[in-house]
C-alpha cells in the first residue's frame, strides 16, 4: 500500500509527499488534501491501493482510498 502524506510544515505551509518524496508545497491545508487525494485517486485508477495520512499540529489522521473493481 503506498502512502501519500500531507503535513504542516510551518506556518501557512503544506507539503504532499508519496513514498517519502516531497512533490508539491501549499498555502493552505484544503489545497494540500485535495493534490494527495488527486494523487490517491490517480494511483487507485492505475490498480495500486493509496493512503492518505495527514500529520498537523501533531495531530495525526489517515483516510484510506481502495481499488474497487468496476
Amino acid at each position: 500500500m503506498e502512502r501519500v502524506v500531507v503535513t504542516r510544515t510551518g506556518d501557512d505551509v503544506w507539503s504532499v509527499s508519496h513514498e517519502g518524496r516531497t512533490i508539491s508545497v501549499h498555502a493552505t491545508e484544503e489545497q494540500a488534501l485535495s493534490a494527495a487525494f488527486a494523487l490517491a485517486s490517480d494511483r487507485q485508477q492505475e490498480g495500486f491501493e493509496a493512503v492518505v495520512v495527514v500529520t498537523a499540529g501533531g495531530v495525526k489522521t489517515t483516510s484510506t482510498t481502495r481499488r474497487t473493481d468496476s
